[in-house]
């Protein structure tokens, strides 16, 4: 995790990237501080790949926002765990329905891309290599092909949304399901004579 010198570090980095960035470095909440709570949970390499990425975007004039940079954090992460792009993903997928010997209806083998837990997603939810046969052979293919991939973009920006998310947020969530939760058994125990 970046540490409060890893995070002056790359504030002194973006103010040499962009002089027209002023951050507050004195007084009370700083810069460093808002930084520090923001992104401290990424890995500072991470950070510094994020942070450099974000300042050699083309036709960029200001320095990136933490959300810009969590941004990057999360595509580099989405990057790692071998997502490929939709129209890939359907291409493998119609390819294993080629390979299928007469009959099969469970998919042509198996790929780094088929056994994507991604790719298992998106088809589970369209119901298997069968729904998408059955539509084919009925002429759907082209419907079939825009189904799947809106799903599959659905997949992917959950995951994205999984990877980006600040600990803290997903702190607040489960502890919010945690309170809810005793409340709803609280009230059904009342409800059924458990507290009268």
């Amino acid at each position: 995790m970046a540490t409060r010198n890893d995070i002056t570090n790359i504030v002194a980095y973006i103010k040499l990237a962009f002089p027209n960035y002023n951050p507050i470095i004195e007084g009370g909440l700083t810069t460093i501080d808002v930084l520090e709570d923001l992104l401290g949970d990424v890995p500072y390499q991470e950070l510094q790949l994020a942070v450099k990425a974000c300042c050699l975007e083309s036709g960029r004039a200001f320095a990136p926002s933490p959300g810009e940079i969590r941004g990057k954090v999360a595509g580099m992460r989405v990057k790692n765990t071998g997502l490929e792009t939709g129209s890939a993903v359907w291409a493998e997928c119609r390819e294993s329905i080629v390979r299928m010997p007469a009959g099969n209806l469970s998919g042509g083998g198996s790929s780094p891309i088929l056994d994507h837990p991604a790719t298992r997603e998106t088809l589970r939810r369209m119901g298997g290599f069968p729904q998408i046969c059955l539509d084919i052979e009925n002429g759907q293919e082209s419907f079939a092909r825009s189904r799947f991939l809106k799903i599959y973009d659905e997949v992917v920006d959950g995951i994205r949304a999984d990877i980006s998310e600040h600990p803290a947020l997903t702190d607040y969530d489960n502890r919010e399901l945690e309170e809810k939760t005793k409340k709803e058994i609280k009230m059904l125990a009342d409800k059924f004579g458990g507290n009268k």
